[in-house]
């Protein structure tokens, strides 16, 4: 194994550590976007079959 793949390997890993940890500090906003997402879809569905 040469020089080049060993920096690409350690690279790639350090890419997935760091994308790993981002996403566990994002995990608890993702949520709440989500949530927030269904009320506001929700709402809007309620909205619709007020409508019709």
């Amino acid at each position: 194994m040469n020089g080049r793949t060993c920096i690409l390997l350690i690279i790639v890993c350090a890419l997935v550590v760091s994308c790993s940890l981002f996403m566990k500090f994002l995990a608890l906003d993702y949520n709440t976007c989500i949530q927030n997402m269904n009320a506001k879809y929700t709402a809007l569905t309620s909205q619709q079959s007020l409508k019709f």
